[in-house]
């Protein structure tokens, strides 16, 4: 990635990247700079590697200007209310926790933390998105590189704590690297479930919502508007939890989730296996009959409870041989599903190992599921 030259009048550090991830040093500075949407406001710029704790306050103006990476031994913290705003530079613009780093992003209802785009008039994909890196289990080996930056994620330590995200919100993420690989507006790689995350919203991200890479962490209050690929995606073996979960997307979009254990190996260990509850869904998506709203492949095995899905062309896809074995062995299952609107309830790929095609009895059961009011949650774009 190129790096940045940036004048320097008050205060500037430079410090020697100690990851060979090319990106460039940490530059801060206050140099009396503008904002393009604050032209008479002071400028903070960031990017580079750190090398040492960073603070960011709810009463500076920070424009993030290129890669901002945060290696082993510092910690990110980042006061309730503070907005950073991201150059419209695609894939050289993004925020990295790697390993054994920290992000302390601990915002509150009336105080959330932004990220957002610095355009006049910004869209999905202006900016990469927030990459934290952990230590916990995945099935790809005993680590693995992240598909966007190439930093090392996975280990053995299910507890890794990684840090706190609470009441933020990352705005017009998603940019693409190339036809495989792009940013989601959070980016979670072998996150451990000593790491917080509770109350976070990706608003008009060009790819995920959010996208767990393995890895044990839970989330709860997550929100996810208009994501034009997939709101919640995961692989490699993820083992949390989300709790109360609302997603909205438009008919151009994708799918609502798509999950796999893993792409090269439907049956490595550990398998994904994650429990969603409470998760309220408005898919829009009709503009596409193949985009509907759960597409649940390569393996992965679940667990989803009080489940409302409005508006898509259908509700549950299961693909391959291996995802519909789960679904037999009752290791792949949703108790409580309300649909709405939707053309075809269950759509299945395959058969299963024995040849038995499974039914929505197999899936499912019913209820009268309410879905999620979002009125009370203050904090969240609309």
């Amino acid at each position: 990635m190129k790096k940045l030259f940036l004048s320097i009048s008050i205060l500037s550090l430079l410090f020697t990247a100690c990851e060979s991830d090319d990106t460039a040093d940490i530059v801060i500075n206050n140099n009396g700079g503008t904002d393009n949407n604050n032209p008479s406001t002071d400028v903070i710029y960031l990017s580079g590697t750190q090398t040492a704790d960073l603070t960011l306050k709810a009463d500076k103006n920070y424009v993030l200007n290129g890669p901002l990476v945060m290696p082993a031994g510092t910690k990110l913290t980042i006061e309730p209310g503070t907005t950073v705003k991201a150059l419209a530079e695609g894939t050289q613009v993004y925020i990295a926790i790697l390993q054994g780093a920290q992000i302390i992003a601990n915002g509150t209802a009336s105080k959330p933390i932004t990220f957002t785009s610095n355009a006049a008039t910004p869209k999905a994909g202006d900016w990469g998105g927030i990459l934290i890196m952990g230590k916990a289990p995945i099935n790809r080996g005993a680590t693995a590189t992240s598909e966007v930056g190439n930093f090392t994620y996975g280990g053995a330590d299910a507890a890794d704590n990684s840090g706190v995200l609470n009441y933020v919100i990352a705005k017009y993420t998603g940019a693409k690297i190339n036809a495989d690989a792009e940013f989601n507006g959070f980016s979670l790689y072998g996150v451990g479930s000593g790491t917080t995350i509770n109350n976070v919203e990706a608003y008009e991200g060009a790819d995920d919502g959010l996208e767990f890479f393995g890895g044990t962490v839970s989330a709860t209050n997550v929100v996810v508007i208009n994501a034009e690929d997939d709101s919640v995606d995961w692989t490699d073996g993820w083992v949390g939890t989300l709790t109360n979960t609302y997603i909205k997307q438009k008919a151009e979009h994708d799918k609502i989730i798509e999950a796999d254990n893993l792409d090269t190996n439907n049956t490595a260990a550990p398998y994904s296996n994650p429990t969603i509850k409470n998760m309220t869904v408005y898919g829009d998506i009709t503009k596409y009959t193949d985009r509907g709203a759960f597409h649940l492949r390569r393996g992965t095995k679940a667990k989803f409870s009080d489940v409302y899905i409005k508006n898509a062309p259908y509700a549950f896809l299961i693909d391959n041989t291996t995802t519909i074995d789960n679904v037999i062995s009752k290791e792949l299952q949703a108790t409580g599903v309300k649909l709405v609107d939707i053309t075809t309830n269950l759509t299945v790929k395959g058969t299963s190992t024995s040849g038995k095609t499974i039914t929505e009895a197999d899936l499912y059961t019913t209820k009268e599921v309410s879905p999620i009011d979002l009125t009370s949650w203050t904090w969240v774009s609309l």
